[in-house]
């Protein structure tokens, strides 16, 4: 997983709802097609791996549903720490 799809976790996470691709990509300074792909061959990977699901829906956007707190809590502290930002998820 590189810094830009750490970062995509990272913003989700904090979210206070479902973000879109095209604010994903102006937050991170790339394309929406970019957010698209990294979606779909290695964020949803990694969640589901760590106990978390990606949700997508047609015209709200990306959120992420936690599944197994305790394993999810291991990949976030995870990326806060080589993203170095720290913040507590409840």
């Amino acid at each position: 997983m590189n810094n830009r799809q750490r970062n995509i976790i990272w913003y989700l996470t904090l979210a206070d709802g479902p973000m879109t691709s095209d604010e994903l990509a102006r937050t991170l300074g790339v394309s929406s097609r970019t957010i698209k792909s990294d979606m779909t061959s290695v964020v949803a990977q990694e969640l589901e791996a760590n106990g978390a699901r990606l949700i997508s829906r047609r015209n709200r956007g990306y959120s992420i549903q936690i599944i197994d707190n305790e394993k999810f809590q291991t990949l976030y502290t995870l990326i806060s720490m080589k993203t170095g930002r720290f913040s507590a998820v409840n």
